[in-house]
């Protein structure tokens, strides 16, 4: 099953929300890791703790993507895809991500739902990405129109596809949806120089810059509006960050010269990726 009809909606209005940084938070950490593997991301977790993400086998140059429940990872592939990249999952169990196809060249998104894998493409589009999903199947991502170089943003409620492009902004892409209809994401901003971060709430853009950063990603909301993702510049070369209530922290494992963080839960559990001293790319759940 592919959706084929969408309508198109445009979404306006926004805010700057400028930020100060503040110290550490008091956290421990924990590796997600698969055997053979020198490259591990984990994307996104539930309230039950399970986690999604993908891992690269450079043996056989493929991205497979897997869930950890409990300890136990299991793959996800799509069948026919040479990269399988999940990265949302909800309380319900049903996971988002994209997957490639190299004969063809296309980028796909993907619902995995109870064990049926969906394909689902934006309209006209060379690329579709599923990066979120919240409790209500609402889906975030983006599309890009084939042969034009114009990404949009989008959410995807039911069989309906709403256009989410920051005013002013290019290459908008939201990467995650909480239960209240919160969006989070990045974009470009007019001379496709500096990254900015966003929420989307009520109707309403608020961008997030962290202090110093000529990027800014925001990457995971919770349902008590808790946001994480990852800057560059600023104190640190490249960090992750949460945002709570105002403050900006940031989430770095120790002596990890990149840390970024990917997804939070209402736990105020985070999961993301690190890169060590020899540049190995390691999961991690943090607490």
């Amino acid at each position: 099953m592919r959706y084929r009809e969408w309508f198109l909606v445009g979404i306006f209005g926004a805010t700057v929300l400028n930020l100060a940084a503040s110290p550490v938070p008091a956290s421990t950490f924990a590796n997600i890791r698969v055997p053979g593997t020198e490259f591990i991301e984990a994307s996104g977790l539930n309230n039950y703790g399970q986690i999604v993400g993908s891992y690269f086998l450079a043996a056989t140059g493929t991205q497979h993507g897997f869930l950890r429940d409990r300890g136990i990872l299991t793959d996800i592939d799509v069948p026919g895809a040479t990269f399988t990249f999940p990265e949302g999952i909800n309380d319900r169990g049903q996971i988002v991500g994209s997957y490639f196809v190299f004969e063809s060249g296309i980028q796909h998104g993907f619902l995995l739902d109870r064990g049926t894998i969906t394909t689902i493409d934006g309209p006209s589009a060379s690329r579709t990405l599923l990066h979120g999903i919240n409790i209500r199947g609402q889906i975030v991502g983006s599309y890009l129109v084939s042969g034009t170089g114009v990404q949009h943003g989008f959410l995807l409620n039911g069989a309906t596809l709403t256009n989410i492009d920051v005013p002013g902004g290019n290459f908008t892409e939201p990467y995650s949806i909480n239960n209240r209809g919160q969006i989070v994401g990045s974009y470009l901003d007019s001379n496709l120089r500096t990254s900015h971060g966003f929420v989307f709430s009520q109707g309403t853009f608020t961008t997030i810059n962290a202090p110093g950063a000529t990027l800014t990603v925001a990457r995971g909301i919770n349902n008590r509006g808790q946001i994480v993702g990852f800057r560059l510049g600023g104190s640190v070369p490249l960090a992750g960050f949460l945002l709570d209530r105002g403050t900006l922290s940031n989430v770095v494992i120790p002596g990890a010269p990149f840390t970024n963080a990917n997804g939070i839960n209402d736990r105020g559990q985070i999961v993301g990726h690190y890169t060590d001293s020899v540049g190995t790319q390691y999961g991690f759940i943090m607490n």
